[in-house]
């Protein structure tokens, strides 16, 4: 059998000027999307994170966010960290041997073309016959944008970003309840989306 496959692309969170229902699974065809084993999902972070964050702070930040989803309630989802120094020093994002998270510094993945207004994407790879989900990435746009883990002043916040960009790697797709955890805008310093009591 022929094996379809997808690569979709999630704008996870814009920025929208001076800003930048229940949340709900993205699916192909009426298949919603899902991991082929859910409470299982490997997940690498790279070890440079931001150039804004000399001292690795994102790791926290990162780590904040796969724990509200791991810690979901009625969820069989969960993310399992790979710390090995040779995953984290990956940036090979488009392999599917690897889902891995980066700061993408200079648009090297060519998602974020200049004046983008896109602050980080979750690409996603699935099988479109199925709805499983083969890879997923989440890139940070770092060649546009300024990250945060202590609220500085017109930077994102690195948790924030992620709490999102994780629950599209889960096969989630944007709502338009404001403040909620997949709510597709997001401004600087906003701190909100971290957690999932507003994921609806």
């Amino acid at each position: 059998m022929r094996m379809h496959l997808r690569l979709l692309s999630l704008a996870g969170v814009a920025a929208l000027g001076a800003l930048a229902t229940a949340h709900v699974r993205l699916n192909t065809s009426g298949v919603p999307l899902s991991w082929m084993v859910p409470n299982a999902i490997p997940i690498v972070l790279n070890r440079d994170g931001s150039d804004n964050l000399p001292d690795k702070s994102h790791f926290t930040a990162l780590r904040n966010a796969l724990d509200a989803w791991n810690d979901a309630t009625g969820s069989v989802a969960k993310f399992v960290e790979d710390t090995t120094p040779a995953q984290q020093n990956r940036t090979d994002w488009a392999e599917t041997d690897i889902q891995l998270v980066l700061f993408d510094e200079n648009n090297s993945s060519g998602y974020f073309p200049f004046g983008s207004g896109t602050v980080a994407v979750t690409p996603v790879l699935f099988n479109s016959v199925s709805g499983k989900i083969l890879d997923a990435d989440v890139l940070f746009n770092g060649s546009d944008f300024d990250f945060t883990t202590s609220g500085q002043v017109g930077r994102f916040d690195v948790q924030n970003v992620a709490t999102h960009e994780l629950g599209h790697f889960l096969g989630l797709d944007h709502t338009g309840s404001a403040g909620a955890t997949m709510y597709p805008f997001v401004s600087p310093r906003l701190v909100l989306q971290r957690s999932l009591g507003l994921a609806a």
